[in-house]
């Protein structure tokens, strides 16, 4: 846990003073630790997406995924990724919900009601099964 903390702190040691250290930055600091084909769909998003708000999202609940306890709820997540005590809350709340709605629709994530969670490559690959119709051909 150490580790993790000196790399978050060494992530942020040239912003401003003031800056928040936000959730998603612990994903950096134990990338080196996780298993590669864990770290596939978080790669393959950066490709696609770039970086920014999405990516940071998508790091955070690969860390939460299997924490029962947090409520991946939009208001949630949006307090996970405050790096500034002056944020206009609202805009950054809006930002996280168009940031969510994007990596559902790309199958980054499963959304049950209000909640979302990270997909693993396995989950998408059944979940994509499950929802492609069997095709029925005759002989």
């Amino acid at each position: 846990m150490l580790a993790v903390f000196q790399e978050v702190a060494k992530s942020v040691r040239n912003q401003d003073v003031g800056r928040l250290a936000t959730f998603d930055l612990m994903y950096d600091g134990i990338a080196a630790s996780i298993r590669g084909d864990m770290q596939t769909t978080i790669k393959l998003a950066e490709r696609r997406l770039g970086e920014g708000i999405p990516i940071r999202i998508l790091k955070s609940l690969f860390l939460l995924k299997w924490v029962r306890e947090f409520k991946a709820t939009p208001r949630n997540i949006a307090i996970l990724l405050i790096d500034r005590p002056d944020i206009d809350i609202r805009a950054h709340e809006k930002a996280v919900r168009e940031a969510l709605t994007l990596l559902e629709s790309q199958s980054y994530l499963q959304r049950n009601a209000d909640l979302f969670e990270f997909q693993t490559n396995i989950e998408k690959d059944i979940g994509l099964r499950l929802r492609t119709p069997k095709s029925t051909s005759r002989r």
